[in-house]
């Protein structure tokens, strides 16, 4: 790859530092696609997976919105979307297939500001270059309670992410219910 992507809510950045991921590993994360940096390139305020879904439909970007108004909560912020050379990144099969990792901190080639992350993302999706579902739109393999968390949680917490499975629960009560009768 000659090129790839970082989105983030941070802008100015001149070089993009290595953080423990959820794999447990320092490093930087990327993508060779602009629409998906743009779907990491939500505000602090985001509980990440917990809050949109973020997956590939038929080689086309899909975010699902997991409650309502959660797309206006988390991407209607500013943010940049940083090219960095794709020399160091490499792709892992621990990793999400449009995702790439460096184990360097790297460079910013250029930042593109965006002025508002949700209008972009709205702008991709009139391009045809990404499916927006908003809730409670989604597809057949979401369920609509949201229980495919609980798993997912379940797993965060098997790769060291502590307190995942709290987290969720206290983001929807209603799964502390699921999870004990599912056991």
């Amino acid at each position: 790859m000659e090129y790839v992507y970082h989105g983030s809510h941070i802008s100015g950045l001149r070089i993009i530092t290595k953080h423990l991921s959820t794999h447990q590993k320092e490093c930087v994360y990327a993508v060779d696609n602009e629409v998906i940096a743009m779907l990491f390139a939500c505000n602090e305020n985001s509980h990440g997976d917990y809050d949109v879904n973020i997956s590939i439909e038929n080689d086309m970007p899909i975010l699902v919105e997991r409650w309502p108004g959660v797309l206006e909560k988390i991407y209607s912020t500013q943010a940049s979307l940083y090219k960095l050379n794709g020399k160091n990144f490499n792709h892992y099969n621990f990793l999400w297939k449009p995702e790439v990792i460096s184990y360097c901190d790297e460079p910013v080639l250029e930042e593109i500001p965006i002025k508002n992350v949700l209008t972009k993302l709205q702008e991709y999706q009139k391009d045809n270059k990404l499916k927006i579902y908003v809730f409670p739109n989604r597809p057949d393999y979401i369920p609509l309670d949201n229980s495919d968390l609980i798993l997912r949680a379940k797993k965060f917490e098997s790769m060291g992410i502590e307190n995942a499975v709290e987290e969720l629960f206290a983001l929807y009560p209603q799964l502390r219910e699921v999870a004990v009768s599912n056991t």
